[in-house]
């Protein structure tokens, strides 16, 4: 359950690759200013878990509601004009673009624009001339979640929020999600730093092949060391 109305609610999720399931009757629901990670092993689900809410691959079994509709069978450019933005994993962003065309690209109209995400990310300000392959790894993953953001999303799917990226950067990233979720912003997101998941998020959900294992809060994770051990490796 979650504290309120849920803006994203997966029931009996299962997805997969040419008729072979890889997620299977998965159920999770996220409210206004959660965050909820997607934990486990590589392999394990969550990018295809992610893929499949998204509606960039499609379910064979289960509903993907969106803000109390019923988006199940709906393609993924609808879903984002639901209310789902997508930061896919290796960022994706426009190489031959600057970072203010990057940006305008995906601009729907809302509170979010560009100058609200400079005023998020002041080094994306301070490169905004730039081209998309001039940037560093921490500014590409700055510029993809501000990207996501230009549609003025209820919920943001972050997958491997932090990967690749330096201590200093990957900080910053987390102060971001902790930012947006006082705005009332929900976010799923995937990583593999434990310690600030465990740290940032609301709720966890451990997959071990293509289901949920394990779930809740972070004293009912750390209640069960042997456990989460046995799942994450940690």
């Amino acid at each position: 359950m979650t504290p309120g109305p849920a803006l994203l609610d997966l029931e009996g999720l299962s997805a997969g690759y040419d008729g072979i399931p890889v997620v299977e009757d998965i159920s999770l629901a996220i409210a206004p200013g959660e965050v909820i990670s997607l934990m486990g092993r590589n392999g394990m689900g969550k990018t295809t878990l992610l893929k499949a809410a998204m509606g960039l691959i499609p379910a064979m079994r289960g509903r993907v509601g969106i803000m109390g509709v019923d988006h199940s069978r709906t393609p993924a450019h609808k879903r984002a004009a639901a209310g789902l933005g997508w930061v896919p994993e290796g960022r994706r962003i426009f190489a031959d673009l600057t970072v203010v065309e990057n940006l305008e690209m995906a601009r729907r109209i809302g509170p979010w624009t560009p100058a609200t995400v400079f005023d998020l990310f002041p080094r994306l300000a301070e490169r905004k001339r730039h081209y998309g392959d001039t940037l560093s790894g921490g500014e590409q993953q700055m510029l993809a979640i501000g990207r996501a953001l230009l549609t003025n999303p209820n919920v943001l799917i972050v997958d491997e929020a932090t990967e690749g990226l330096a201590p200093k950067i990957r900080d910053e990233i987390w102060e971001t999600f902790d930012t947006l979720r006082h705005q009332g912003l929900a976010v799923i997101v995937v990583d593999k730093h434990l310690d600030q998941l465990l740290s940032l998020c609301d709720r966890h959900f451990v997959m071990e092949k293509g289901r949920i294992v394990l779930s809740g809060g972070r004293e009912a994770l750390m209640a069960d060391p042997e456990r989460l051990h046995r799942f994450l490796g940690v």
